[in-house]
């Protein structure tokens, strides 16, 4: 999930997207492409993230 921050007639709004189904898509009109280039990074890390640590799952050190 990440939260969209921006401002409509003057007032800031906020709405929780799912990553990588945005991510995928590609077509939210209040996106530009910019966002998309940091919210694909975001996805790379958190997916980095989570497979790191599924690597611990289970292993006895």
């Amino acid at each position: 999930m990440w939260v969209h921050r921006y401002r409509k007639n003057g007032k800031l709004k906020f709405r929780v997207l799912p990553l990588e189904e945005v991510v995928n898509a590609k077509n939210d009109s209040l996106l530009k492409s910019r966002d998309y280039l940091l919210l694909e990074k975001y996805l790379t890390q958190m997916n980095s993230h989570i497979n790191s640590l599924k690597k611990g799952v289970g292993s006895r050190e």
